[in-house]
C-alpha cells in the first residue's frame, strides 16, 4: 500500500504528484475547516474559544502546546 501512496502521477492534472502530496493538502484544509492547527493536530485558540473553552485555551497556552 505504501508503494502506491509513494508513486507519482503520470498524465493528466494531478501529474506529477504523489497521493501522499495530495491527502497532505486534503488534511492541513481538513484542519483549516474545523479550526485546527495542522502542525499540532489541535484546536486553535479562536476554535476554543468559539466552543466556550477558553479556559483550555489557557492552560494549553500555559504549558506551550497552544501556538
Amino acid at each position: 500500500m505504501r508503494a502506491m501512496v509513494e508513486r507519482t502521477a503520470t498524465g493528466g492534472a494531478c501529474e506529477g504528484w504523489k497521493a501522499e502530496d495530495y491527502i497532505e493538502q486534503l488534511k492541513d484544509e481538513y484542519y483549516e475547516y474545523r479550526g485546527w492547527d495542522s502542525a499540532t493536530s489541535l484546536p486553535t485558540r479562536k476554535k476554543l474559544e468559539e466552543l466556550e473553552l477558553g479556559d483550555v485555551a489557557e492552560v494549553l497556552e500555559r504549558e506551550s502546546v497552544l501556538i
